[in-house]
């Protein structure tokens, strides 16, 4: 399973579809490895339509992460969703539901995100283009508005929003 994680080619993501491959691969390109013994833990103990679920709340999770930073219920975020592996493994977690309900606490409300979004400074351009196509789909009505760019640089970059060397576009 793990090396699924990290290659969402592998033949396990067959059982899950296109749309938690979608979604795995988006938690990959913006670096989220902290949430993987969770992801592990949900594969092993949640049905497949549980995981395909709780695959695209990790993605909203993650934006919500990289865009507040921190933590509101202390601790590290590694070791909250340590805790969570752990329930899921157990038992006493088993659904999407209830895992949302006990990070209820940890993920950035709304209008914190929504504030923090409003003034938000991206330093990496694979986060600056999924923001960027994330609120394009959304804004378009896609049903899937979260799922990762298209990482071919010659197709989409930034500099069709904003060039990275000013300096270098007519002479300034």
């Amino acid at each position: 399973m793990y090396a699924a994680i990290n290659n969402t080619d592998h033949e396990l993501w067959a059982e899950y579809g296109p749309t938690s491959r979608g979604h795995m691969d988006t938690l990959n390109q913006m670096g989220m490895v902290q949430i993987r013994p969770l992801i592990l833990s949900i594969l092993a103990g949640f049905s497949p339509a549980e995981v395909k679920k709780s695959l695209r709340l990790f993605v909203s999770w993650a934006v919500r992460f990289l865009v507040v930073g921190g933590l509101g219920g202390g601790g590290t975020l590694g070791s909250h969703y340590a805790h969570r592996a752990k329930e899921v493994t157990d038992g006493t977690i088993k659904n999407t539901s209830q895992l949302l309900k006990a990070m209820k606490d940890i993920i950035p409300a709304d209008a914190r995100f929504e504030a923090e979004f409003a003034v938000a400074t991206v330093s990496k351009p694979i986060l600056a283009r999924y923001y960027l196509m994330a609120l394009e789909r959304q804004a378009r009505g896609e049903s899937q508005p979260e799922f990762i760019p298209n990482p071919n640089e010659e197709q989409i970059n930034l500099e069709h929003i904003l060039p990275q060397n000013p300096q270098l576009r007519g002479g300034i």
